[in-house]
């Protein structure tokens, strides 16, 4: 399907987000994005890691408040913001759930796979690196890009490669990515599964308890084994060539 674009790593920066709560088995992360400068790259919890674009703090644009999270891209690439560690996102997470509020200008009129939303870590089973996404590829002509969700393997792509996977599983034919106004996106990672929704509508062909409709690397009915998640992040990513992209994000909540 792809291989994973590189990406730059920004820099891990101090704190400034919403503080943990007492309960450990209920980490929030929240973030309207308005403690920011405007012009600004987003510090607190997050690490930012750009190729072929930027993320700034933006005042033209906001789900609430004044101001969100704008995300360009020139080209192909990728524009990634990630919880890693701490005490606001300990590691060994075996459930996450999130919501954010979305602005796409415009999504890809090519065959292009592009990521939203991805948790990663290792199997149980067998120690192995597992990426989980949520995303799309297929455009739906005069529609919009066809959401998908993903199972992928990094450590196919490194040198000597390891064991692939690349499965998806497609939306149906009318379950694309809002373009031109803001959208809220709610989602799931878990040992029970994959679900997302947008504005309160289940995207049912996103639902994956155990496999998806098929894999590129891998049988038909390769095992979607959840891994235990050490990282989670949101953005856009993009893996095959692709046209200047513009996003703007608002009012993030991550939690177990």
């Amino acid at each position: 399907m792809r291989r994973v674009a590189p990406l730059i790593l920004a820099g891990l920066l101090a704190a400034c987000a919403s503080a943990p709560t007492a309960d450990p088995a209920v980490v929030r992360v929240t973030d309207d994005f308005e403690a920011y400068a405007v012009g600004a790259q987003p510090t607190g919890p997050w690490s930012v890691a750009t190729s072929n674009g930027e993320a700034v703090i933006d005042d033209t644009r906001a789900a609430s408040g004044r101001r969100s999270l704008k995300i360009h891209l020139t080209e192909r690439g990728g524009v990634l913001l990630t919880l890693r560690g701490g005490p606001l996102f300990p590691a060994g997470q075996d459930h996450l759930s999130g919501r954010m509020k979305v602005w796409l200008e415009a999504g890809p009129t090519d065959n292009v796979h592009w990521t939203l939303i991805e948790a990663g870590g290792r199997r149980r089973s067998d120690g192995r690196q597992a990426m989980v996404r949520f995303g799309g590829q297929h455009p739906i002509p005069g529609l919009g890009s066809r959401l998908m969700s993903n199972y992928d393997s990094p450590e196919y792509y490194a040198t000597p490669p390891g064991p692939g996977s690349d499965c998806w599983a497609h939306a149906g034919d009318t379950d694309v990515m809002p373009e031109g106004r803001w959208v809220q996106v709610d989602w799931t990672i878990g040992q029970e599964g994959l679900r997302l929704s947008l504005d309160g509508r289940a995207i049912h062909g996103l639902d994956v308890r155990d496999r998806g409709q098929g894999c590129l690397w891998a049988p038909a009915d390769y095992p979607w084994e959840i891994p235990v998640m050490e990282r989670v992040s949101i953005g856009w990513e993009s893996y095959q060539t692709d046209g200047p992209r513009t996003l703007w994000i608002d009012d993030v909540e991550v939690r177990n």
